[in-house]
């Protein structure tokens, strides 16, 4: 089994234009639609079974459409999603309800598009809604290509955060830092959070990366390959040629997300 915990879609009126917004604001090029239809073959080439969607609440205004589609992709066709959040989204506390009693795991954020901060006071108390609620929350760390010169989620500024959101189900993407792997070698691996994989394998150093993954608890590591932006089938390959333990090979590839996903 193979689960994709990093994954983007969005709804088919809207793909082509958020795609293209996207390419150029981050001088790169997609390899799929972002349509769901384009995702679930790319799946099947791939062999992978589930696929998580992570919608990003770049503004307050879009949380309830972008948790609307995220409820209606999820669970169905070996795609789930997780909820969008904007922090300055003043009802955000019943849509956390919402996204809960619709049956979504927990939420995204990414600082760098929602202008905050992690660590600043509305983000934090979001996550610590989140925690209450037994919602997990998945954030970008380090670098986002749109945005190459301020960096909203380091791994500094996780660490410094880390005390106060004791008991939250935390995944940070690209190996806890695009671009800020030594730092997350220095404050973040061994700590009770979870680093999933996307958009690092190939990009950094592979000694690097593999000391990161030896050295993180072997529970904590999920395999994601943020698509549209990375081709699946290339990415299940390179974890599957990285020099490791099948066990832990089994645990990044599924078991960990599986547990986090509920699957039998």
């Amino acid at each position: 089994m193979v689960i994709d915990f990093h994954t983007h879609i969005f709804p088919d009126a809207l793909a082509a234009r958020a795609i293209g917004g996207l390419e150029q604001s981050g001088n790169v090029k997609s390899v799929l639609s972002g349509r769901r239809e384009d995702l679930l073959a790319s799946m099947k080439r791939a062999g992978v079974d589930y696929s998580l969607n992570l919608p990003i609440a770049s503004r307050p205004k879009q949380v309830e459409s972008i948790n609307s589609f995220a409820i209606s992709v999820n669970g169905r066709d070996g795609l789930f999603s997780l909820g969008g959040i904007h922090p300055l989204y003043e009802n955000y506390r019943e849509e956390l309800k919402r996204i809960r009693a619709a049956g979504l795991i927990g939420v995204k954020l990414h600082p760098d598009f929602q202008g905050l901060f992690i660590d600043d006071e509305p983000m934090v108390e979001l996550m610590e809604a989140c925690r209450d609620l037994g919602l997990l929350v998945l954030v970008h760390g380090g670098m986002d290509v749109s945005f190459p010169h301020c960096h909203h989620c380091t791994p500094e500024r996780i660490a410094r955060i880390l005390p106060r959101l004791e008991g939250l189900t935390l995944v940070l993407a690209h190996l806890g830092g695009y671009n800020y792997l030594d730092d997350v070698e220095r404050l973040l691996v061994g700590k009770d959070l979870y680093l999933d994989t996307s958009f690092t394998l190939g990009r950094f150093g592979r000694e690097q990366i593999l000391r990161i993954i030896r050295n993180h608890r072997p529970d904590r590591l999920l395999f994601g390959t943020d698509s549209p932006w990375d081709d699946q089938q290339s990415a299940v390959s390179a974890v599957k040629d990285l020099p490791i333990d099948a066990s832990l090979k089994d645990k990044i590839l599924y078991e960990n997300a599986a547990g986090l996903l509920k699957l039998e």
